[in-house]
């Protein structure tokens, strides 16, 4: 792997260029014919519809450094039945129905409750069948369509555009991705112990852009600050992702620097809503809140305290904030100016705000 970026960007906001005609073959819907239903003269073919598009959101993340182990485990063909979405609203009431009677819960969130589609795992799970002489009309019709050579032939093509995801990510100079793909080829990786790979491919995993909620040079000022003045905690209740996968980089980096756990270099914390990325990943930490969150000596909020989500304290000010912590505060990074305060010296900070405490 190639070597690290310096400390002051050791994140890239990018990690990888993906390839557009691998985001369009994914994207793109194709049409397949699998025949009709017995029943009146001049019964309709029924026609669905197939797409990739949770495979190209899966690839999109991991250019952002997200679902990084999920995609360099999609290695089979098979595994891709997780990212393809079969769309069958068209299809008769009867075939409809048979696949609504395959669910009885064991695929959650994989199929349409109407019966109207659902990812390829789960349409083969109700509807293949190893005999065609037991099997209903639904299965005959759907298992003879998928022993057909262009079902085989999309996945393929779906496969390597899969593993050219797959060769970008490994050459990317990303310090979270370096790491997380070093921990997956010793074998210690954190999803290494889990019983089966974690596939987030559901209907409704086509996904999102994190939120930009800090602009780029707040945030490198902000790692430079820790650094200067050697801060050993930060709180962040601001779920920018960009701004996460930077304080955990500075984590590793500094773990990694003193021989200590990460926990120790530098704690993160986070508030019961979690945070948009997973630092164990990458051999980091990140302490979640039970409930609400616990300031730290360097607190990065969104707005005013008593607007901040899991802020137990008097609906107050920023001193009331401060001094509600069981920590020792010493600084507060604001997105909203609060105002001049007499316990805090107030800076501007990039777009943003510093507290700086007097005492507490």
């Amino acid at each position: 792997m190639s070597k690290a970026r310096p400390l002051r960007n050791p994140t890239l906001a990018s990690c990888f260029e993906v390839a557009v005609e691998d985001l369009i073959l994914c994207s793109e819907a194709h049409r397949f014919n699998i025949g009709a239903m017995r029943g009146p003269d001049g019964a309709p073919a029924i026609e669905i519809l197939v797409s990739a598009e949770p495979l190209a959101a899966l690839i999109r993340a991991a250019s952002r450094g997200l679902r990084v182990y999920e995609l360099m485990q999609t290695r089979r063909a098979g595994d891709l039945h997780h990212y393809i979405e079969v769309g069958c609203a068209g299809a008769p009431a009867p075939f409809r129905r048979e696949l609504r009677s395959g669910l009885s819960g064991r695929w959650p969130g994989l199929l349409r409750a109407d019966g109207s589609g659902g990812l390829l795992v789960a349409f083969d799970d109700v509807l293949w069948a190893d005999d065609l002489d037991d099997a209903s009309e639904a299965q005959a019709l759907w298992t003879t369509s998928r022993r057909e050579t262009r079902w085989d032939a999309y996945i393929d093509r779906l496969l390597q555009a899969t593993r050219r995801a797959q060769r970008a990510l490994e050459q990317s100079d990303d310090l979270l991705v370096q790491r997380e793909l070093a921990l997956m080829c010793a074998g210690r990786h954190v999803s290494d112990r889990l019983a089966e790979i974690p596939r987030a491919g559901g209907l409704a995993a086509h996904g999102r852009a994190p939120a930009v909620l800090m602009p780029e040079d707040v945030r490198e000022q902000l790692f430079d600050f820790i650094e200067q003045h050697g801060i050993r905690e930060v709180t962040c209740l601001v779920p920018d992702l960009q701004a996460w996968r930077g304080l955990i980089a500075l984590q590793v980096l500094r773990a990694e620097a003193e021989g200590v756990p990460p926990e120790r270099a530098l704690a993160l914390y986070a508030p019961d809503m979690g945070y948009p990325c997973s630092a164990e990943a990458a051999g980091g930490h990140v302490h979640v809140s039970y409930e609400g969150f616990v300031a730290s000596a360097l607190t990065v909020i969104a707005g005013r305290p008593d607007r901040t989500p899991g802020f137990g304290g008097p609906p107050a000010s920023l001193g009331a904030f401060i001094r509600w912590s069981t920590h020792e505060v010493r600084f507060v990074l604001s997105k909203e100016d609060l105002g001049a305060l007499a316990f805090a010296h107030r800076q501007a900070f990039g777009a943003w705000w510093l507290y700086s405490a007097h005492d507490r």
